[in-house]
């Protein structure tokens, strides 16, 4: 991997039960509240495949994506990707050939 292609700086987050005072928790990613930013790093964001569906009437999307950042032992699939206002759910994390160098996440867009 060319180190130069690590052109996107995204987030990761973890949610974390923080109380909104009214019995419930707070779960706003867009505002980041009841969430905790782990790391910010830089990644290759690249678009695999898309498909729409309908779902309870209403229209839905998803986007499957390839991220790739260099490797780090503190990901997992509990948290989510913050690129700007979009939301990326992590399906996968590999080790790319066990070399402890980079991380391919697949994950999945909804918009």
């Amino acid at each position: 991997m060319n180190v130069g292609k690590l052109n996107k700086r995204i987030k990761f987050l973890k949610f974390e039960k923080v109380q909104d005072g009214a019995g419930g928790f707070l779960d706003n990613w867009e505002t980041e509240e009841g969430w905790k930013e782990i790391a910010s790093v830089w990644a290759n964001i690249r678009p695999l495949k898309g498909r729409e569906f309908e779902q309870a009437q209403q229209g839905q999307a998803e986007v499957t994506h390839k991220v790739i950042i260099r490797y780090r032992k503190d990901i997992d699939k509990s948290m989510i990707i913050k690129l700007n206002n979009r939301r990326f759910d992590i399906s996968y994390i590999m080790n790319i050939d066990e070399e402890n160098k980079y991380l391919e996440l697949q994950c999945l867009e909804s918009i």
